[in-house]
């Protein structure tokens, strides 16, 4: 849509309510102003816009607290009285005259502010109890002739009194309230704070529609990105493996490497997963990765790889014959063994040498390797899932660490157990190996399959 004039948006409230926390989130943008628990920490006004389609749409401002507004709202009463002025000419007025009021500095920077935008979201505190001066905040405002918005902040805290407010709120004739915790973010009060501005900003609508589509859509293609980086990890650090001679040095040595390549990779997609959603590696608290190995199993036998070296798996006979000369491989060299040298299975295994020539060479030469066993790639996968299902609902005012633990099993899709055969006996999938083929298709199908899987597992 062709965009028209950006909506002019003030932020506005007591001191310490939350309001830059606000546009933090809404911005997705954990550097927008400065947040902390002392009061006042805005003492000056801040600008930010809204982008749709790369320009901006909604112009916010982000204004200081309110810190006299009983003292004020008497000034201004004076004002009418001897001036002979309205509601609306005070607030003109003593702007006009803000020397002589030092008192109110960070009050008039508000009050200009209010003369300027054409709609007001009033930032709530509901951890606070319903006070006068908050009264004569929300008096003040309507002194502008402006619709307000209150928007009801912190309302997942265990002390919050979010029913008494609402109804304090619908006592004064404030019924467009909107709940919007800044932390514990949640898509749908967002999309309903939008609604909201499109009932009062009739002419906008169609401008505030376009936003909540654009919202939408980001939200989907970032877990779309996400659960693909997840995937991408998936398959790096399941189809690793490292050789090494059979002796304990070298095996340690294997293992630490094995590690050290995984738990680095870990980190890179905590980190591309975070920058995704405008976050920051700072905001998370995680347990180092646990990292059990296992010796490299060759999945010759498994049905799927059976096939894929066509033997029919309905077969017992050459199923059996493929064990015996597999067994015949790993324990005595390339000796076949009279009982399984028939043509078809020769043939089958000449073919399972060029797919597995590397393991099979390390086998016969007394070689050893090492993978991540199960348990890591699952406690791998549920840390990632773990972190992604919070981001989605942390709101970038949030300032505690987050913390990423492993979950339970039952959250894993139910093909997990597949997804670490096929990763096993494909090692040329894995990136952070010698052995990566870029040009292995199967790969990015497999990659893609995994993704959509674990969209379905979302919360």
């Amino acid at each position: 849509m062709t965009l028209t004039n950006p909506i002019k948006v003030a932020v506005v409230g007591h001191t310490n309510a939350g309001k830059t926390s606000l546009l933090r989130t809404l911005l997705r943008d954990e550097a927008f102003g400065e947040v902390s628990n002392h009061a006042g920490t805005t003492r000056h006004v801040e600008a930010a816009s809204l982008l749709l389609d790369g320009k901006p749409a909604i112009d916010f401002v982000d204004t200081p607290g309110f810190e006299d507004s009983i003292g004020l709202l008497t000034t201004l009463e004076e004002l009418q009285k001897t001036e002979g002025i309205d509601r609306l000419e005070s607030l003109r007025a003593i702007c006009q005259i803000a020397h002589l009021y030092p008192d109110f500095d960070q009050e008039i920077k508000v009050i200009r502010q209010l003369l300027s935008n054409e709609l007001f979201f009033y930032v709530v505190d509901v951890r606070e109890p319903v006070l006068g001066k908050y009264i004569n905040e929300l008096d003040i405002l309507a002194y502008a002739a402006r619709p307000v918005i209150p928007v009801l902040n912190f309302t997942a805290s265990a002390s919050a009194q979010t029913k008494i407010w609402k109804e304090h709120l619908a006592q004064l004739n404030f019924h467009t309230q909107v709940v919007f915790d800044t932390v514990a973010f949640k898509a749908d009060d967002e999309k309903r704070l939008l609604k909201q501005m499109q009932t009062i900003l009739s002419d906008r609508y169609e401008l505030l529609e376009s936003i909540i589509d654009q919202h939408e859509q980001q939200r989907s293609e970032l877990v779309e990105s996400a659960c693909l980086m997840i995937s991408e990890l998936m398959v790096d650090a399941g189809g690793l493996y490292i050789d090494c001679a059979n002796n304990t040095a070298s095996i340690d040595a294997a293992q630490s490497a094995l590690q050290e390549k995984i738990r680095d990779a870990d980190t890179r997609c905590m980190q591309s997963v975070l920058q995704l959603y405008r976050f920051q590696l700072a905001s998370i608290s995680s347990t180092e990765l646990s990292i059990d190995q296992g010796e490299w199993k060759l999945d010759l036998f498994d049905d799927s790889n059976i096939q894929r070296f066509g033997i029919a798996v309905g077969s017992g006979a050459a199923k059996g014959a493929l064990l015996g000369a597999g067994f015949d491989l790993f324990t005595a060299g390339m000796s076949l063994g009279a009982g399984t040298a028939t043509g078809a299975l020769a043939g089958a295994l000449l073919q399972t040498g060029q797919r597995y020539r590397h393991e099979l060479n390390a086998r016969i030469k007394g070689y050893r390797s090492v993978c991540a066993s199960e348990p890591t790639l699952r406690v791998l996968l549920l840390r990632q899932l773990d972190l992604l299902n919070k981001l989605q609902r942390r709101g970038h005012a949030a300032t505690d660490a987050l913390s990423v633990e492993s979950l339970s099993g039952e959250d894993l899709p139910k093909e997990f157990q597949d997804w670490i055969k096929q990763l096993h006996g494909n090692p040329q999938w894995s990136r952070l190996s010698k052995r990566f083929d870029s040009q292995d298709e199967s790969r990015n199908h497999f990659v893609t399959e995994v993704a959509d899987k674990l969209k379905q597992k979302l919360k």
